[in-house]
């Protein structure tokens, strides 16, 4: 590619050292040809390009830029084009690189590719019960213009679908408006002879046949341009693993549809009799169509069904019968393509109409249970905001009654309305990832006002979705004349359901219906990311909860006068079953593994180990465990097995601290004692999330699995790994023997496995939204603000004047006089 003007002065915008362009033929024919090449600077820049064209960044986009850039020479077509892909946006301050483009990408403002909502856009995707979800979506409004919508979902398969459909959903979109740009000044595609271009041709009108035929081309480039990353990328393997696509751009009342396999676009619009009918948009692109099984068998690939399935059509290798694809055209999947499984899209053109109300993506997990017709009447009666959330859940209803033995498909849903609303239009949601899986919906009560976000938390960069699901909560406790200041515990209070509001809009009150809210069954805060404008100071939308959210008014006495009881009834049982040396079962553990070996050390880390297993092994198994015996049982089953595996541990270390080999002693060394009590201060600070569920804990409340995004976990998204660390560190320097060694060697190699476990758990169980909080925090403390990547607000220290953080600060205050009582109880079990 040979280095325009505009492309050096674009360097100079992003900053991209010169260095970058050296080692390169100065011309080639071959858009995509960068991507084969040994490093990576080329694919940076082409990243960079594709970040700005769909931005608007500068005068790249501009008509004379543009013109400049590719050498056109400007005329009444060329302008007219330009017209219909120039952008509005003005530069940003933030500059993407090759390391930051995808989390610069998740910033973008009107990019939303989380479960939530806008004015004209509702999206929703839900995993399904066959592991992670691998389904994607998005929907850009302002997609390089004003008035123009991106949207598509994608429906990963194979090992790695879901990286596949991920990195569709990120790239195709740049490359679309790359191809876009490029094809606005000079489109020189062929001709073919569809319809769309047939119609053209007769020619009514020349505009809207050139916006079609200079999107169509833009399209077929951009899908062949993302097959060939795919096949080249260094870190997804898509031999066996691809993705559907259906896409559309919507720019006026102009909409052009692409797909390539089953995902489907469906119209909803009135008829002449002002009934709601289902308009199908695309064709499900699968084996058994007789012009893809033509095209497949003239490429040597069979088309056939399984006996066990005779309804599913698959694609098959000549010689093979595994893998099999039911689905004639995909992104990926290159053990196909060479025995005609394609990737061009199949291409279409509407001209929308007032009649024409909303446009339905869908992945096959809708349209494998629902009819066309019934996902129209579906979304049609849902309010906006939560129409594909809706959507979803009928399917999963549906699923369950129609294949009661198949396990549900993930789905994906966005809808694209097409007309302003009347009313609602104010009203967003962003469930958690919690609330995806479970599928309950729960309403308001009947008659609660809903106040907006108050002025402070808007700005005229920054538009973000608030959402507080809650439920069971009295009207009085709904107060709207409560202090609003930007930080979270206001907001929590002021907001009760999620809103936009731009900084020139006026606060109103919204009544919302009974029968158009749905709410999670425990009164929660939870922030979606919806604009990314990180300016120095700037305080970044939470996408996870509010870790020590602690609201005294919303607490049940019954609840805590239950967890007291229960409380004292485990203390009992673990001291008569387990730690009284003539009834308990302690002792006798103790030392059967004692007899392992003679070496403290050694029966140290076994009993570790024997924790470890049970606890993180059942921890892993806890999904499963839930639906075999129910969640409030599998929690009595791990805490009856961790916690006097725990206390076993605990008492073994502190009686045999002393045992082994002495290494160091510091101890009468001047400011070592008050070092490491100081040290293990913090370590118990850091070691806090405990107490932040405990009627979880104890399984008064239902317990969950929780995405943290405030206080300590800004600092570190791992804080009993930090705290552990601290804590072994502490006491190995004061004990400084080979029992203190091996105990903290232990301990810490459990807590970095209970970290990848952890991680591993909530990527599985919030998806999109636990990648968010990943890319933003970090293990190791403090890291992530260090690098820019996380923002504290201004009364960051607010989030830790808390009940929870003030309790556990006098927990470990006690802990320091009690350390003798602790020593004494130890002692007496003589483990």
């Amino acid at each position: 590619m040979k280095r325009s003007n505009s492309d050096s002065d674009l360097s100079v915008i992003l900053e991209i050292p010169e260095i970058q362009f050296q080692n390169y033929p100065e011309t080639t024919t071959d858009p995509t040809a960068e991507t084969r090449r040994g490093p990576v600077c080329m694919v940076g820049l082409e990243c960079f390009l594709d970040v700005v064209r769909a931005l608007g960044m500068g005068s790249c986009l501009s008509a004379d830029g543009s013109a400049a850039a590719y050498g056109s020479v400007p005329s009444s077509d060329s302008k007219r084009r330009r017209r219909r892909v120039a952008a509005i946006s003005s530069p940003s301050s933030t500059t993407p690189t090759a390391d930051n483009v995808e989390m610069w990408l998740h910033r973008v403002h009107d990019r939303m590719f989380l479960n939530g909502s806008s004015d004209f856009t509702s999206l929703f995707s839900k995993q399904g019960k066959k592991g992670v979800n691998q389904d994607a979506m998005i929907a850009w409004e302002n997609f390089g213009s004003a008035n123009t919508t991106f949207c598509g979902v994608f429906d990963g398969h194979g090992p790695f679908g879901h990286m596949v459909a991920k990195k569709v959903r990120d790239a195709l979109p740049l490359r679309l408006t790359s191809q876009w740009v490029l094809n606005g000044n000079a489109r020189n595609g062929p001709a073919d002879d569809s319809s769309e271009t047939a119609a053209c041709h007769e020619g009514k009108d020349e505009e809207r046949c050139d916006f079609f035929m200079t999107l169509k081309d833009s399209f077929l480039k951009a899908f062949k341009v993302m097959d060939k990353e795919l096949k080249l990328h260094p870190r997804i393997d898509c031999y066996c693993s691809g993705t559907t696509a259906v896409t559309l751009v919507k720019q006026g009342q102009d909409l052009v549809i692409a797909n390539v396999g089953d995902s489907r676009a469906v119209l909803g619009t009135r008829d002449k009799d002002g009934s709601l009918v289902a308009v199908q948009l695309t064709v499900d692109l699968k084996p058994n169509l007789p012009r893809e099984a033509e095209r497949i068998r003239l490429c040597k690939g069979r088309v056939f069904a399984l006996q066990n399935e005779p309804e599913i059509t698959r694609v098959w290798l000549p010689n093979c019968n595994s893998p099999g694809l039911a689905m004639a055209r995909a992104f990926g999947d290159f053990c196909l393509k060479d025995f005609g499984l394609i990737s061009v899209p199949d291409i279409s053109y509407r001209r929308l109409t007032e009649k024409d109300e909303f446009v339905v993506l869908a992945t096959d997990g809708i349209w494998d249970v629902l009819t066309n017709e019934e996902v129209v009447d579906i979304v049609a009666l849902a309010p906006r905001p939560s129409a594909a959330r809706t959507l979803v859940e009928s399917a999963t209803r549906a699923w369950r009654l129609k294949y009661p033995y198949a396990k549900v498909d993930d789905c994906a849903v966005v809808c694209l309305f097409l007309n302003s609303s009347t009313s609602n239009t104010t009203s967003h949601f962003s469930p958690t990832g919690e609330e995806m899986s479970s599928g309950k919906s729960l309403q308001y009560p009947e008659g609660i006002q809903i106040p907006p976000p108050p002025l402070s938390m808007a700005s005229s960069s920054s538009t973000f979705v608030l959402s507080t699901l809650f439920s069971s909560c009295p009207p009085q406790s709904l107060n709207p004349d409560k202090p609003k200041t930007p930080s979270l515990s206001s907001t929590r209070q002021t907001l009760k359901a999620s809103t936009f509001l731009k900084s020139n809009q006026q606060p109103t009150f919204h009544p919302i219906p009974l029968n158009q809210i749905h709410l999670s069954r425990k009164f929660r805060t939870f922030i979606t990311l919806r604009d990314g404008s990180d300016g120095d100071g700037d305080e970044q939308p939470v996408v996870g909860e509010d870790s020590a959210e602690f609201v005294l008014s919303k607490q049940k006495l019954s609840s805590w006068i239950y967890f007291t009881a229960i409380l004292g009834t485990v203390l009992f049982i673990l001291n008569v079953a387990w730690l009284d040396n003539s009834t308990g079962l302690g002792k006798p553990f103790v030392d059967a593994v004692s007899e392992l070996s003679d070496s403290p050390e050694v029966v140290m880390l076994i009993l570790i180990l024997i924790f470890a297993i049970f606890h993180s092994g059942l921890a892993s198994l806890r999904d499963t465990g839930e639906k075999l015996i129910g969640e409030r049982a599998f929690r009595v089953l791990f805490a009856g097995t961790s916690l006097p595996l725990a206390v076993t541990t605990v008492v073994f270390f502190i009686n045999h601290r002393y045992d082994g080999l002495q290494l160091w002693d510091v101890k009468n060394v001047f400011g070592v004692h008050e070092l490491v009590w100081l040290s293990n201060f913090v370590s118990f600070l850091f070691l806090y999330p405990s107490t932040f569920n405990l009627l979880e804990v104890a399984a008064v409340d239902k317990p969950k699995m929780h995405l943290w995004e405030t206080g300590i976990m800004r600092i570190t998204r791992h804080p009993q790994l930090a705290g552990q660390v601290i804590w072994c560190v502490a006491h190995t320097i004061w004990i400084g023997n080979s029992v203190a060694v091996a105990a903290s060697l232990g301990l810490i190699g459990h807590h970095l496995f209970g970290a990848w476990n952890g991680d591993r758990r909530l990527a599985i169980r919030y998806g999109e939204a636990f990648e968010v909080v990943k890319k933003r925090t970090s293990i190791i403390p403090f890291a992530a603000i260090l690098d820019g990547r996380q923002k504290l607000p201004k009364d960051y220290y607010k989030e830790f004047i808390r009940l929870p953080y003030l309790s556990i600060t006098a927990l470990t205050l006690g802990a320091y006089f009690a350390h003798p009582l602790m020593q004494a109880a130890s002692f007496r079990l003589h483990w």
